[in-house]
């Protein structure tokens, strides 16, 4: 037998073992024996009764603690136990200040507990031999030294800096070498800042507002797609009906891929990216030239640049519907004053992304949102642009001979560069290379040094937020390796180059090293950090204040305690004024509207449709890895995309139409060809793509960065190019065809057609139906008498209420879930075999239309008539806790059971896998342990024998990782079932509580459990509670006409109460 391979890991051959194996071995095999005759039971293993705690606990640590810090520019709060982050949630004290959290903040456990980040200092010698340990001495000798002789010749390429303490710090830097800095961002678009520039005179884009507005256009926006923009909750304030005196507001969404945003519109429009700045246009000329509205229509200019965008000279080129265009500017007329347009996203990123950004101006100037507030002024930031053009220019330098230091941080533009740039050639003409990136990725590879920096969790920073707020970053866990964090590095090199500002923090953190901490003191000892020094002494500039003194004490640990905090007026340093500005937040103001520059007209000329291609390519970020920095996050690389539904990879996503013209099948190798570079992918029919228009996630194919996403996907980064300084990645032109070979396609569980008429799963109206009557859309078939006697509850009832209107669909339930519950990554390999073990999943659904005689079988396929339009449904899907639940009956061992207060518990040391549960589950989400994940197995034999054993313990059980455990929760064995237990950890965490305050433990007022789905959700969708207690959301929420549970012909009963999705059809 021919060892097998498997991605990362040399195979074993059966001649390594050595004695001490064979004889372990022997026993194996002995026992395997004996249990031929004897039932299996889990391993027995040490335990200790935690209410015996250890001194060592009594301090706190054993206790659940939470940190505020900021991760990526965006404040977070981190959960630790004995002094381990094991959950990243969102501030419930809404100190966001304006930005939200995506995936990869959910998810950066998995980036901190990364075994394969640096783990200390290397001399890589530009990869000529294995890289070799270093020290931090060493490197900082030679850095220095090399910056006090290089002068303006030393370059410092990182991305854009958004922690004012780092800009000072680089500004040191640069006062005493004459360092330059290079900003270089892989995912710029710069095309928002273009257009207000020339209408506005200034580059800082105003904030839509989007919970203000009653309609809502979007010219490709990708709101909902960029999380960490802080949109979703504003979003979702006025989508469900039931939301109070605010009206529903109705979105319409212009688009050519069919985005997580296009999914959550009420009407979408198909338009290929390189159209939509002309078809924007033709509305603002409908709208001002046409229906003379606004303050626009009089001035002959704006007419004149607006004369070549008629509907009907648009449409046809486009193709687009014209009457669908005259009805939306009908619309949006009817709206002025309460509708606002947004545009952004990818579609933005095209040659014509400056274009498309001025119509959205002049359509909102035209609307009056400025006048009714709807554009936040207040909150108004810079989008970072030109990153690529300045990159392009140092490439040139370093080829050239013109750079002598290079020193990267937290940038790989080998990876992640644009073809044109030829870096990589570049980099190997610069006489000395340093990388501060945390691992030996694709361009640290080419370094001569690596001094790996700190995760974000175990170093000191700050980070500029919206409205003039600052967060703080504090570490949360001491450093796992020997790492440094960038604030501390540059300070020390600052201090050795003799910047006051750095030695003074050196100096102190010197001292600080000095101090021996003492156990029974009531504050902490001094950091030894320099960075917490320089950021000290930053903020008491902040603050105004001396310090020194006890008042800057009290203002300082107000900063640490609530994570950020306004910079208080020079003119009132007083301590009070200073803490009273960390704990409120600035009133928005509206803005008002601005006359639009004449000459900011001529950008409007890259808005004609000239030449159409065939084809044209769109090039968009990952929804879970962004820009791929996370490439080796497990977590990440298994949730699925919530459109496509593919995990561990990515694919051409194709129009139906096209995709049949080809023959293609799912998976079906394909080639992407631009001209200037050319990709290889998979084949995805994707539900209403746009005919002229493909697309392609950015953010996968690393090459070097770790066993666990190393290879994963093809990179498209090097199909970009670069026009005018600007870095173009949509409205590409392309050919495809077929490659030969397949790649299958590793899809979720939960992406389905649905035919409502004969499958009544999800609950969906429409505003004018539900307005008719509230019921619409919860209408099902019902069963008879049930057989199940009924449960008695004098207590608790704890039951679980999702609006489908609010959820948008984004998946951060399924990552808060992993995270509280220990549940491990199965790979790819289990996903294509379809065993992966979430808890809990976001079901998508594209809604059949009603059809005359129904659909028969062929709507299972995805018909034309049901994907080229599609409606798309989002549904969370987990265990439904039912009060007839069919799991219990089959059990043979009552490992499955119900509890006295309706839950539905696994008992894990009963379970002997029968998986009849699973079987009788109608809901199917009972997961089966096929593998040991938690931990490596011992045996090389075993792992030779089968290599997803290795690969298993890879993406799970190597050291660090286990840190990131809950000890809240089991950590299960192979061959048990699992499930969503409705987080009874938190459950009896707050009986706990209760019993310690001598409050009642019968009945739980709302918010004393809130379930890791229910913290995570960032629009409030989902609602837990105990729904026999007094004045109960839940209850109330299950009573309600929108309300829904799943099945009821089966009798089951479940606790969970799905409200219907209605959708704004009132234009």
């Amino acid at each position: 037998m021919k060892p097998k391979k498997t991605a990362g890991h040399k195979p074993e051959t059966a001649g390594e073992f050595d004695r001490r194996e064979f004889l372990r071995l022997s026993g194996v095999l002995a026992a395997a024996g004996a249990l031929g005759t004897a039932a299996c039971s889990p391993p027995q293993e040490a335990t200790v009764p935690f209410h015996d705690m250890p001194e060592s606990l009594v301090d706190g640590l054993g206790r659940a603690r939470f940190f505020r810090t900021v991760i990526d520019g965006s404040p977070v709060l981190v959960k630790t136990r004995e002094g381990r982050p094991i959950l990243v949630v969102p501030d419930p004290a809404g100190a966001a200040g304006g930005r939200g959290l995506s995936a990869r903040h959910h998810a950066a456990l998995m980036d901190l507990y990364d075994p394969d980040r640096a783990r200390g200092p290397l001399s890589v010698r530009r990869g000529k031999g294995a890289p070799v340990a270093s020290s931090w001495a060493a490197v900082g000798a030679e850095v220095v030294a090399r910056l006090k002789t290089a002068g303006p010749k030393a370059v410092l390429l990182a991305g854009p800096v958004s922690s004012p303490a780092v800009a000072a710090a680089m500004m040191g830097l640069s006062a005493k070498t004459g360092l330059r800095h290079v900003a270089w961002s892989p995912l710029e678009c710069g095309a928002a800042g273009v257009a207000w520039q020339h209408a506005f005179g200034s580059a800082k884009v105003a904030r839509p507002r989007l919970d203000r507005a009653s309609l809502i256009v979007g010219l490709g926006a990708e709101f909902l797609d960029r999380p960490d923009e802080g949109f979703e909750r504003e979003f979702a304030s006025r989508r469900s009906p039931a939301q109070g005196a605010a009206a529903m507001s109705r979105f319409v969404q212009l688009e050519g891929r069919l985005t997580l945003t296009g999914a959550n519109a009420d009407r979408r429009i198909r338009v290929r990216d390189s159209h939509l700045a002309a078809v924007a246009a033709a509305l603002a000329r409908e709208l001002i030239v046409t229906r003379q509205i606004g303050p626009l229509a009089p001035l002959a200019e704006v007419s004149a640049a607006l004369a070549p965008f008629s509907i009907d000279a648009v449409s046809k080129p486009a193709g687009v519907d014209a009457e669908a265009l005259a009805s939306l500017a009908d619309e949006m007329a009817r709206a002025a004053g309460k509708a606002i347009v947004v545009a952004g996203g990818t579609a933005s990123a095209s040659a014509s992304g400056p274009a498309l950004e001025l119509a959205a101006i002049l359509l909102n100037v035209t609307l009056g949102a400025f006048d009714a507030g709807l554009l936040d002024e207040s909150a108004a930031a810079e989008p970072f642009a030109g990153g690529a053009a300045a990159l392009a220019a140092l490439a040139e330098e370093m080829a050239a001979g013109q750079v002598d230091v290079l020193v990267v941080a937290r940038a790989n533009p080998v990876y992640d560069g644009f073809s044109q740039a030829r870096f990589a050639g570049a980099l190997a003409k610069v006489p000395f290379v340093v990388s501060l990136n945390d691992r030996l990725d694709e361009t640290s590879a080419s370094a001569d040094l690596l001094a790996p920096a700190s995760h974000p969790f175990e170093c000191w920073g700050d980070a500029s937020l919206p409205a003039g707020r600052t967060a703080i970053q504090q570490p949360v866990i001491q450093p796992l390796f020997d790492t440094r964090g960038l604030l501390d590095v540059l300070v020390e090199w600052g201090a050795a180059l003799g910047d006051p500002a750095s030695a003074a923090a050196v100096t102190a953190a010197a001292a600080a090293a000095k101090v021996a901490p003492v156990p029974s003191a009531a504050a902490p000892a001094p950091s030894p950090s320099p960075a917490f020094h320089y950021l000290r002494a930053a903020w008491a500039a902040r603050l105004a204040l001396d310090p020194a003194t006890p008042a800057f004490d009290a203002a300082w640990n107000e900063v640490l305690r609530t994570g950020s905090a306004f910079a208080a007026a020079a003119s009132d340093p007083s301590a009070a004024a200073a803490t009273a500005r960390l704990a409120t937040a600035t009133k928005p103001e509206s803005a008002v509207a601005r006359p639009v520059s004449a000459a900011a007209l001529t950008l409007l000329a890259g808005a004609e449709i000239k030449t159409t291609p065939a084809l044209e390519l769109q090039l968009y970020p990952h929804l879970a890895l962004g820009d791929g920095r996370s490439g080796n996050n497990g977590w990440l690389h298994e949730l699925p995309d919530p459109i496509t539904r593919i995990t561990w990879g990515g694919a051409l996503s194709i129009a139906p139409r096209r995709f049949d013209e080809m023959k293609l099948t799912n998976g079906d190798l394909v080639e992407i060809d631009a001209g200037h570079a050319k990709v290889v992918a998979p084949a995805y029919r994707h539900a209403g793509m746009h005919h002229g228009q493909v697309a392609l996630p950015l953010g996968l194919g690393r090459a070097a960065c770790g066993v666990i996403g190393a290879g994963v996907g093809p990179n498209a980064f090097p199909l970009r190019r670069l026009l005018d300084g600007r870095l173009v990645s949509s409205g590409l032109p392309v050919s495809i065809r077929k490659a030969g070979g397949r790649e299958e396609l590793a899809f979720a569980q939960g992406s389905d057609v649905i035919d409502r008429a004969r499958r009544p799963l999800v609950p969906v109206t429409t505003l004018s139906a539900f307005e008719a009557d509230a019921r619409s859309g919860t209408e099902q078939q019902h069963g008879g008498p049930s057989a199940w006697p009924e449960h008695p509850y004098p207590n608790a009832r704890w039951a679980m209420a999702i609006d489908l209107s609010l959820c948008n669909g984004c998946g951060k339930c399924v990552l808060a879930c992993q995270a509280e519950n220990n549940v491990p990554v199965v790979g790819r390999r289990g996903m294509l075999d379809g065993r992966e073990m979430s808890w809990i999943r976001i079901d998508r659904y594209y809604d059949a239309p009603k059809k005359d005689g129904g659909w028969d079988a062929e709507v299972w396929d995805g018909p034309l008539e049901v994907v080229e339009e599609p409606r798309t449904l989002f549904q969370p899907m987990l265990c439904q806790h039912c009060e007839n639940a069919p799991c219990e009956t089959v059990c043979p061992f009552v490992a499955t059971m119900h509890s006295e207060e309706g839950l539905n518990q696994q008992i894990y040391n009963r379970c002997v896998g029968t998986r009849y549960c699973a079987n009788n589950c109608p809901f199917k989400v009972r997961r089966y342990n096929f593998w040991e994940y938690s931990k490596a197995q011992e045996s090389r034999f075993f792992r030779w024998l089968e290599p997803r054993i290795a690969r298993n313990a890879a993406l799970n059980a190597r050291s660090p990782m286990q840190m990131k455990n809950n000890p809240e929760v089991t950590v299960r064995s192979r061959g048990v079932m699992e499930k969503c237990s409705f987080c009874v950890q938190r459950i009896k965490a707050a009986r706990s509580e209760a019993t310690r305050e001598g409050k009642p433990r019968d009945h739980f007022e709302d918010g004393a459990v809130v379930t890791a789905c229910m913290e995570a959700c960032p629009t409030g969708a989902i609602v837990f509670g105990d729904a026999n207690a007094p004045n109960s959301r839940v209850a109330a929420l299950a009573a309600g006409p929108r309300a829904m549970k799943l099945l009821e012909a089966l009798g089951v009963e479940p606790s969970i109460s799905y409200l219907s999705r209605v959708r704004h059809d009132k234009a």
